[in-house]
C-alpha cells in the first residue's frame, strides 16, 4: 500500500430536485460532506499508517455539467405579446429617428446609405 500515488473515488452526486433527500433525483449530501467522508478518510488512513498523501481523483462530471443540460418537451401552450403597430415619427422628429423609421419601414435608401451621409443630408 505504500506505493499508492493516485486514488480514484466515486462520483460526486447532483441534487437535481434540491430536496437533499434519498430520492432517485437527489442526493442527501453536499460538497463538504463528500470531502469530509471521502477525502478526509483517505488523509486519516495515510496519517495513521505514516504514508504520503496520494493524489485523489474524483469523477465530478455530473456536478460540473448537470446544470447545463437541456430540457426538451412538447409545446403545451402559447402566449402572444400584444404589441401595437409603431407609428411613423413626425416630420419635425430628429433625423436619426426618421432614418431609423425609414430603415424599419424597408426604405432601400435607408439601408444602403451610411449613417454619416444621412446626417449630412
Amino acid at each position: 500500500m505504500s506505493n499508492i500515488r493516485d486514488i480514484a473515488t466515486g462520483v460526486l452526486g447532483v441534487d437535481y430536485e434540491g430536496t437533499r433527500s434519498q430520492s432517485d433525483c437527489s442526493v442527501n449530501y453536499g460538497l463538504n460532506e463528500y470531502a469530509n467522508n471521502v477525502i478526509w478518510a483517505i488523509g486519516d488512513a495515510c496519517e495513521e499508517h505514516g504514508l504520503e498523501h496520494p493524489t485523489v481523483i474524483t469523477e465530478s462530471g455530473l456536478a460540473v455539467t448537470a446544470h447545463h443540460t437541456v430540457l426538451v418537451s412538447n409545446i403545451i401552450g402559447v402566449e402572444r405579446n400584444e404589441f401595437s403597430t409603431p407609428v411613423a415619427p413626425d416630420a419635425d422628429s430628429p433625423r436619426p429617428i426618421q432614418s431609423l423609421w425609414g430603415y424599419l419601414a424597408g426604405d432601400a435608401r435607408a439601408e444602403r446609405t451610411p449613417f454619416a451621409a444621412r446626417m449630412a443630408a
